[in-house]
C-alpha cells in the first residue's frame, strides 16, 4: 500500500501541452476545491498534461474521462510509458518503481470529442506502507459503488428513488509502525494529509484502483505495548473513487 506524502504541483511546473482550452488556467485543477476545474477542448486532439520535476507518482481525482478517452498513458523522461484502459472515472494513483523525472499525462482520445474536466491532479512523494497496509476488516472502498439511494413507497410499493453520488468512510490502523518510521515519516504525512488530502494506493500495479483521501482525522499515535521500537498509529479519513 501506497500513500502520497507531497505534492510538488505548481502553474510553474505543470503545463497542458496538447488538447487545451484557453478559457480555463492550469490553476483549476491544481487546488483541493474540486468545483473550480480544468476543463479540455471539444477535440479529437489527445489531451496532455506534462509535468517538470522529480515525482514518485502522479494522481487523477474526479477526472470525468470514461466514455471520453479509449486510454489513459502515464510516461516519463525516465521510464517506459503504462496505459490505463478505462472502466469508470477513476481516481489514479500511478507509482512508479523509482522516482521518474518529468511525467506525462496523455488522455488518449481515441475518436471521442467530449471535453474532459480535471478537478484534481497531484504529483511528489509516496511511501510504502509497512507491513502491506491494510489490517483484516480494512474497507476496500474501491470495491463499492459511490452511489446511495432513497426510495418513496405508497401502500407498500416503490413510487420515487433518487440516488446520489456519495463519499466512501475508510481508517488505516498501524499497529506496529517501527518508530524510526513514526518519526521521520509519519507525523509529516499526518500533516499533509490533513492540509492538502491524499491519494492511497493499496496495490501499486492496479493504479486506477486507487482513491483521493480527504478530511483526514488522525488517531493518537501511542506507545507499542511491548517494545519502544514500535508504534501504534492511524488515520480516519473520507476517499473519493470516482466508482
Amino acid at each position: 500500500m501506497f500513500l502520497s506524502t507531497s505534492n510538488i504541483l505548481t502553474t510553474s511546473n505543470t503545463a497542458v501541452t496538447t488538447g487545451g482550452n484557453t478559457d480555463y488556467d492550469v490553476a483549476d485543477m491544481l487546488t483541493q476545491d474540486f468545483t473550480e476545474q480544468y476543463v479540455s477542448a471539444s477535440s479529437s486532439t489527445d489531451f496532455a498534461i506534462a509535468i517538470t520535476g522529480t515525482v514518485k507518482f502522479v494522481g487523477l481525482a474526479g477526472v470525468n474521462y470514461y466514455g471520453k478517452c479509449s486510454s489513459i498513458v502515464i510516461s516519463s523522461d525516465s521510464s517506459n510509458p503504462v496505459t490505463y484502459t478505462p472502466n469508470a472515472s477513476a481516481s489514479i494513483m500511478h507509482v512508479f518503481a523509482t522516482d521518474v523525472v518529468n511525467p506525462v499525462i496523455t488522455f488518449v482520445r481515441g475518436g471521442f470529442t467530449a471535453p474532459i474536466t480535471v478537478p484534481y491532479i497531484a504529483a511528489g512523494s509516496a511511501w510504502e506502507v509497512v507491513n502491506g497496509g491494510e489490517q483484516s476488516g480494512y474497507n476496500n472502498v474501491w470495491a463499492n459503488p459511490s452511489i446511495k439511494q432513497r426510495t418513496s413507497d405508497f401502500a407498500g410499493v416503490p413510487t420515487v428513488t433518487i440516488q446520489e453520488g456519495m463519499a466512501h468512510k475508510a481508517s488505516l490502523t498501524i499497529a506496529a509502525l517501527p518508530t524510526v518510521d513514526a518519526k521521520n515519516v509519519w507525523y509529516d504525512f499526518l500533516r499533509f494529509a490533513v492540509v492538502e488530502g491524499f491519494f492511497a494506493c493499496e496495490d501499486a500495479s492496479a493504479g486506477d484502483y486507487a482513491y483521493y483521501s480527504y478530511n483526514a482525522m488522525p488517531a493518537q499515535t501511542k506507545a507499542h505495548g511491548q517494545t519502544r521500537e514500535l508504534k501504534s498509529a492511524g488515520i480516519k479519513y473520507d476517499c473519493l473513487t470516482g466508482r
